[in-house]
This record gives structure tokens, C-alpha cells and sequence, in this order.
């Protein structure tokens, strides 16, 4: 991989001197604020088109200027479009303005700002600034509102394809809980990207893209956000935003503080059916306080509009997180009761993290190179106590306390090189990634139950990719790539080598799509392969003791998880609809078996599937009807899954085909004096999910929003789940073995958040990351 790079910077340096003619300028609005993403193309005398593209964040585009051209035409949604003749010796354009369409502008007020969603390039596009998702309270809020995605229990899932990775500003976001440290009103666009090209980390199976507003003024700002909020118990958070910029330099630091206490109740029952029948009756109540300090600085200067560079730094701590779980089971043999035991389980957890990145962007005629390196260094520790009361069915009853400590470290040196350059009337982009990570583990206590581990993992990741997008007939546009990777896997205990669990991986994965306009109907086909790799702790050898009755363990047999993937997305004015097909082979899942043959104890762990399809379906609808903005949106999900029937006899299968709909309905009332009020309905249907049948629920939301002084003062009163019926239910087939889990949470909530800004100012920095796969996996 080191020899692809020097080969990449050999080629770039040989070539940057070579001189193209080409045409650049910038796109701003009547008030001098950029225009991203405005088209520009280039056009002949008689207006045919010749080659086309979009202007980047700061209203900046470059073209390839051809003999024959002579005119270039400028647009964007809710400005007049532009055309303008090319200069005949000066090919730097300077700022071209675009004049408000007042058509468009007076049709926007009329119907109150409705977000906008439309298919470009590779992903829906949604305008959140001067529409309702303004004013829906963070970016948790406004994304959970977006078509095609989800925001269930914390978790974002996007067209069924799982949690995508973000990015704010180009920089991707590594602490999800980032996501509600930024509020709505400083968002601009968020785009949902379900075909992520080769440019990323194939084990990336979504992107969105959230980019904030602009402020191009010199000076001081800052954001003050509190929020408290209550369930069972109390929390808070306490967010700091400082921001500075003079000319071409940014800096902009935030400090965030966060403590609460959270509560939940679970019953647990496995079925084993043998040559006899146990069971396992378990009721679990847990309650959890947590503690979370993070802190962030960002650097950035720009030399121009072709130059700039940043480095950022953070540190993540959580001092120390407490949970006490309390056990009660039964255990029964052909339902007779056998012994039971209470366990109370104390932890206590530790984490600390530190963060530095660097991002070089710039642009030389007509090479555009994009260079990131990361470090990342984090450790955890952990202590568990378990103190159980065993009770045998004649009445005898034995005390034991078992302790076990566990201390991961890891370590994480990441880079990666894009060049970007014009070819063919169309774009190639190609480059390369390297990171190395190290991981040590070390287990021990158990009382002798379960044997010490001490591992090390060493993990190199090397990747090459090139793309080329091209527009076709001024409509049609094509894109198409293929990424490289080898992993390889090295895994050690107690120093010793271990060949029969280390992995040595080489995977070639094609992306495609074709987007063109019917009118104004936008299609877009796509197909794309993608991977998704163990976590450390799913490779693990080792053995963790929850309680007499249930171990955990990895397994380091796993095989990465191929998916390849046929979709279809289309939108029409305010209608959106999207389809996938999706083939998934070695997809790894979560089964229960026994511990050393012993019926009565299961033990957890991660095993691979054979391959399997399933298919997506989802269509949208955000009209507005006067002060009133509704969205409907219906989702179906099936898969063709075969499993093992529990009870059954030898070979006897159950299929896991059910048809799943899920339907969501949010509503936003504009109310006088400044007023917002939004309300939403989500319902899902019982759904098989490989080996595991979720049962249905549904939840209801509720918020009121006020600003003042302009909106530099905001206060937004929420409440989640307000009739407390998103309860979970699932039961999971293991072969022999049934297990049912029956989660109540404490997910009904109101919060009151409060907000004060005074210059709010984006910061500069355009770095993405490197290293990215492999810190998910951390």
C-alpha cells in the first residue's frame, strides 16, 4: 500500500505542471453567500449541451473548457437561471450572482417551507434551512423525520440497510450523540446516500451527509444549550459552543457535559428441548446512571479558494458508569422446578478516548487531491461483581460472589489519498486508504469458572478504489467504480501466535448507477456489493460470565458478511419511493446454546448464515395543506430465511418469511405568534429479521417549539413515546434452542431544551477522516 501512494504522488507530480485551459468561477446569491451545488454546464453556440457539474460548498466550480464552447448556463432551485458567454482570454469568471426567482420564492411562503426532498447525484437531497426541519429541536430530530429513515432506541437506520455512517461538514461524526449537540436550526441541506460509492469503506452501507449553514463574518460567537429531561429519574446536559474567525482563519471549540439515570425491566425465557425439556425462567430489572465529558477543538485556514488545510482534536470520557442488575430465575426440567438464585450484578465502567486528525484539500489546474490521517487511542475497563443466592428445589440454598475484571486498549494510525481529475467530459476520482490497529485485551477473575484471556489483535487494512461519473445527453448521468481491500487479520494469546484464527482477506467490490429525468419524475438505478466485518469482540476467544445461568463469548471462526444489493429510488415532486433486492451471504447473527453440554446454562455467541434474500420497499408523501404539513410514509420488508424448528424433530425447519409493514405519520402545525407544533405516529408490524421474530408496537411524539429575538433565544418542549407502548418483545431460534426476550423500557419522556446563540459561525473544516471502518469496529 506504501508503493501505491508513492505511485499516486509520483503521478500527480509529474503532471501538475502540465497547462489545461480552464473555466472556474464562483456562485453566490444577491446578498454574496455561496450557492452549493448550483449546475453549471457548458453549452455550445446553439445551446447543445457539452459537459456539466456542481458547484462545491463554498459556490466554488471548475470545467474543462472544448474548442466548441461558448456558452455557460447556471442554475439552482428558486434562482433565475443564468447564461452567460465565455471569456475569450480570461478563464476565471469570478462571482457569478443568481437573482431570487420571486415565482418560487412567493410559492415557497405560500406553502409554509416544506422541505424539499430530490433525488442528486448519488442521494436524496432534503433543504432543512426556511423549512419546518428548522425548528424540529437537534439533527436526531430532523433526520428521524426524513424519508426512508429511522430513529429507534438511539439507533438510525436507514432504507433497511442498517446504521449509516455521518458526516457533518465532510468530518465524520464519531460519538453519535453528537447528532443532539446539533440543533436543527443550524442545518442547510442533509443528504441520504443508500448506494455509497467506492470512496468509501465498503463496510459503509448508508451515508448522510448533513451539511450546517454558512457565516462568512469575521468575529466572535458562540451557542449556549441546555437541556433537562425526565422519565423515571432526572438527567441533564450542558453543551458550550465557541467559535472565531478572521479572514481565512477558523477555530471553533465546544465543550459538552452530560448525567442521567435510566431504568428498564426484561424477562428472559430459554427453551431447550433435548432428549429432556428445560427451561429457563429469568425477570431482570437494571438501573443505570451514566457520566460523559467530551470536548473538541478545530483548526482551519484558507489560503484561498484552492487551498486549505485544518487539524482537529477531541477527547471522550466517561469517568465512570454504574449499573446495578438485579436476576431472579427458575430452572426446570420437564417442567420441574429444579433450583433457582437470585444475582445482583454490579458494574462499574470506565472510557476515555483521544482523537487527532489533519485534512489537506486543494486544487492544482486541474488535479483535485483530498488527503487524510488520523490517530485514534482509547482504553476501557471494567469491574463486575455478581453476588448470587442459589436455592436448590429441596430448600437447601449456597451464596457465592463472583468478580471479573476486564481492560481493552486500542490504537489506531489511519490515512487516505483521493485525486479527483477531469477526463472525457466527466470526472475520475481514484486513491487509496491505510490503517493499522492494535488491540489488547486482558480478562481475568471468574473464580475459576471461566479461564483468563489475554489477546492481541493486530489488524491492517489496505485499500485502492477509482470512479468515473460522466453526464450523457445533459440528463443522463453515470457512475461507476470498484474499490479494492485486503485485510489482514493477526491474532495472538498470551503472545503467542495463532495462525488458526488469523484471516488474510482480498475482496473486489463494483458500485454502479444511472440517475435520468422523466419529466419531472428523477429515477435513479443502482447496484452495489458491500461487507460487513466482525467487531473485535465478536473475534474473541474468550469466555465472560454474566451469572450461573449465562456466558457470552466470540468466535473467532467468523466470516465477513457479503451483501449484494439492486435498488431503485425515485421521486416525483413531493413523492418519494425507493426498492432494494439484496443478497446476503455469511451474515452474521446472535444464537444461544449450551456451555459445556450442560442444558440448563446458555451461552451466547456470533455465528454465520447461509445466504439468504430479502427486499425493501417505501413510499413517501410531504404535501402541505395549508398551516398544516403532514407526512405519510409506508415501508415493507420481507426476507427468505430458513431455520431450525426448536422441538422439531431431526432436520425439521421453520421458514422466517413474514411480510412486515411499518407505517410512520408526522404532522407539523404552524400556529400564530411564532408558534410550532409537531406530532407523530409510528407503527410496526411483527417482523422476521433472520432468526429472531420482533413483535409489533407502536409510539407517539409530541413537541412545541418557540423562538426569540429573532431566534437567537429558542426553547422546544418534548415529549417521547407519551403513551409508553414501545416495549419490546422477540424470540430468537437457535436450533434446539428457543430464546424469548420481553424488554420494558422506560422510553416515555419529557424534556424542555433551551437554547441561546449569538453570531453562529460553521467552522471551515472539510477533513472526512481516514480509518473509519476499523474505528466502527473498535
Amino acid at each position: 500500500m506504501k508503493l501505491l501512494f508513492l505511485q499516486l504522488l509520483l503521478l500527480f507530480g509529474a503532471t501538475t505542471h502540465i497547462y489545461a485551459r480552464q473555466l472556474s468561477g464562483k456562485v453566490v446569491n444577491s446578498t454574496g453567500q455561496p450557492v452549493a451545488y448550483a449546475n453549471v454546464v457548458l453549452l455550445t453556440t446553439d445551446s447543445v449541451f457539452i459537459t456539466g457539474a456542481v458547484s462545491n460548498d463554498d459556490g466554488e466550480f471548475a470545467l474543462e473548457l472544448t474548442p466548441n464552447a461558448s456558452l455557460l448556463k447556471v442554475s439552482y432551485i428558486g434562482y433565475r437561471e443564468k447564461v452567460l458567454p465565455i471569456p475569450t482570454t480570461d478563464t476565471h469568471m469570478g462571482s457569478i450572482v443568481l437573482d431570487d426567482d420571486a415565482l418560487v420564492l412567493q410559492e415557497v411562503v405560500v406553502k409554509a417551507s416544506i422541505p424539499v426532498t430530490r433525488i442528486k447525484g448519488d442521494a436524496l437531497v432534503t433543504n432543512v434551512q426556511g423549512s419546518i426541519l428548522e425548528k424540529a429541536g437537534t439533527a436526531n430530530d430532523v433526520l428521524s423525520k426524513l424519508p426512508g429513515v429511522t430513529l429507534e432506541n438511539g439507533a438510525l437506520n436507514v432504507f433497511e440497510r442498517g446504521n449509516p455512517t455521518i458526516y457533518i461538514n465532510g468530518r465524520q461524526v464519531r460519538d453519535q450523540n453528537e447528532l443532539s449537540r446539533l440543533t436543527s436550526d443550524n442545518i442547510e441541506s442533509v443528504e441520504v446516500v443508500s448506494n455509497p460509492g467506492v470512496r468509501y469503506a465498503k463496510s459503509i452501507k448508508a451515508v448522510i451527509r448533513i451539511r450546517t449553514k454558512r457565516n462568512t463574518d469575521n468575529g466572535f460567537g458562540f451557542n449556549e444549550r441546555a437541556n433537562v429531561a425526565y422519565n423515571s429519574y432526572w438527567s441533564g446536559s450542558n453543551q458550550l459552543s465557541l467559535y472565531y474567525r478572521h479572514n481565512g482563519f477558523d477555530a471553533s471549540g465546544m465543550i459538552y457535559y452530560n448525567e442521567g439515570k435510566s431504568w428498564r425491566r426484561g424477562e428472559l425465557n430459554y427453551k431447550n428441548y433435548l432428549n429432556d425439556f428445560w427451561e429457563n425462567q429469568s425477570m431482570t430489572t437494571q438501573l443505570s446512571t451514566s457520566k460523559r465529558l467530551y470536548t473538541n477543538l478545530s483548526l482551519n485556514y484558507v489560503f484561498n479558494e484552492r487551498h486549505s488545510i485544518g487539524a482537529n482534536y477531541s477527547f471522550d470520557r466517561n469517568p465512570g458508569n454504574i449499573g446495578d442488575l438485579d436476576f431472579a430465575s427458575r430452572i426446570s426440567k420437564n417442567q420441574t422446578l429444579v433450583e433457582s438464585t437470585t444475582s445482583d450484578i454490579l458494574t462499574r465502567n470506565q472510557y476515555s478516548a483521544h482523537e487527532a486528525d489533519f485534512y489537506y484539500n486543494g486544487t492544482i489546474q486541474k488535479w483535485v487531491i483530498d488527503f487524510n490521517a488520523s490517530m485514534v487511542s482509547s482504553n476501557a475497563k471494567g469491574n463486575n461483581a455478581t453476588a448470587e443466592t442459589i436455592t436448590q428445589s429441596d430448600g437447601n440454598s449456597e451464596k457465592a460472589t463472583v468478580t471479573t475484571t476486564d481492560f481493552t486498549d486500542n490504537t489506531l494510525y489511519a490515512a487516505k489519498l483521493s485525486i479527483a481529475y477531469p477526463l472525457w467530459e466527466g470526472d475520475l476520482t481514484f486513491g487509496g486508504e491505510y490503517s493499522h490497529t492494535t488491540r489488547h485485551n486482558n480478562y481475568s477473575g471468574a473464580n475459576n469458572l471461566v479461564a483468563a484471556n489475554v489477546s492481541q489483535v493486530n489488524e491492517g487494512l489496505a485499500a485502492g478504489f477509482v470512479e468515473y461519473s460522466r453526464a450523457f445527453f445533459e440528463k443522463l448521468q453515470l457512475q461507476a467504480g470498484v474499490r479494492f481491500e485486503n485485510v489482514l487479520f493477526d491474532y495472538y494469546e498470551t503472545g503467542e501466535y495463532k495462525p488458526e484464527q488469523s484471516r488474510n482477506y482480498n475482496n473486489l467490490f463494483p458500485t454502479v448507477s444511472v440517475s435520468y429525468p422523466i419529466g419531472r419524475v428523477n429515477l435513479q438505478l443502482g447496484y452495489s456489493s458491500d461487507v460487513e466485518r466482525p467487531t473485535f469482540n465478536m473475534l474473541s476467544n474468550r469466555i465472560t460470565y454474566i451469572n450461573r445461568y449465562t456466558y457470552m463469548t466470540g468466535n473467532p471462526f467468523l466470516l465477513p458478511n457479503i451483501t449484494h444489493s439492486a435498488t431503485l429510488k425515485s421521486s416525483y415532486r413531493w413523492l418519494q419511493f425507493y426498492a432494494s433486492f439484496n443478497r446476503s451471504k455469511d451474515n452474521i447473527i446472535t444464537t444461544v446454546g449450551d456451555y459445556l453440554n450442560n442444558p440448563s446454562i446458555g451461552v451466547e455467541k456470533h455465528v454465520n448464515t447461509k445466504p439468504y434474500n430479502y427486499v425493501s420497499f417505501m413510499l413517501s408523501a410531504s404535501p402541505t395543506i395549508g398551516a398544516w404539513s403532514p407526512q405519510w410514509e409506508a415501508r415493507l420488508y420481507k426476507q427468505w430465511y430458513i431455520t431450525d424448528k426448536p422441538g422439531g424433530s431431526q432436520g425439521e425447519q421453520i421458514s422466517m418469511n413474514r411480510l412486515a409493514p411499518t407505517f410512520r405519520w408526522n404532522n407539523a402545525f404552524r400556529l400564530p405568534h411564532g408558534f410550532l407544533l409537531n406530532a407523530g405516529f409510528t407503527w410496526r408490524g411483527k417482523r422476521d429479521e433472520t432468526n429472531v421474530t420482533i413483535d409489533s408496537y407502536w409510539t407517539t411524539t409530541a413537541s412545541l417549539y418557540k423562538g426569540f429575538l429573532n431566534e437567537q433565544l429558542t426553547f422546544l418542549l418534548s415529549g417521547n413515546d407519551l403513551f409508553d407502548t414501545s416495549g419490546s418483545s422477540m424470540v430468537m431460534y437457535s436450533g434446539r434452542q428457543q430464546t424469548s426476550v420481553k424488554n420494558r423500557f422506560t422510553n416515555r419522556s419529557v424534556s424542555l431544551t433551551v437554547s441561546y446563540k449569538f453570531n453562529q459561525k460553521r467552522s471551515k473544516y472539510k477533513g472526512t477522516g481516514a480509518g473509519n471502518e476499523q474505528r466502527s469496529r473498535m
